[in-house]
């Protein structure tokens, strides 16, 4: 998957967005890509990546 690629479609959140998020903020749940980057909240599908 490229880096630009689009994991979630709803609220047009890349790859790249996930890594540096998952990079300045060292998240302890999952949810919080959720909460913070607003993806996988609209349609579901990009869940399980996440």
């Amino acid at each position: 998957m490229d880096p630009d690629d689009h994991v979630c479609l709803c609220f047009h959140v890349s790859l790249r967005k996930i890594r540096g998020f998952l990079r300045r903020e060292n998240p302890p749940v999952a949810s919080l890509i959720s909460e913070c980057l607003g993806a996988g909240t609209g349609c579901g599908w990009c869940v399980p990546f996440l």
